[in-house]
């Protein structure tokens, strides 16, 4: 018959195996899930101070009615 600590250290290297395992596989995801193309993406481009492009995408800008509710860093200080 087992004693009560040998059934612990088992119980203990069962829960530490799955541990381990648990995060390998996670890790694994991780490093498996294929990279988006837009993740290295870094052509950023401005063609005046009222319209943002981003590579074939471009967005107007609007002057926000109460400025200290727009974020701080959101826009450069020469925009707002």
């Amino acid at each position: 018959m087992s004693t009560v600590e040998d059934i612990t250290v088992v119980y203990n290297l069962k829960m530490a195996h799955s541990n381990a395992a648990r995060r390998l596989q996670v890790l694994r995801r991780i490093l498996q899930t294929p990279k988006s193309p837009f993740l290295n993406f870094t052509q950023k481009s401005s063609s005046d101070a009222t319209k943002v492009t981003l590579g074939d995408i471009s967005k107007e800008i609007v002057q926000p009615k109460c400025v200290p509710y727009v974020p701080h860093l959101y826009f450069s200080k020469h925009i707002v």
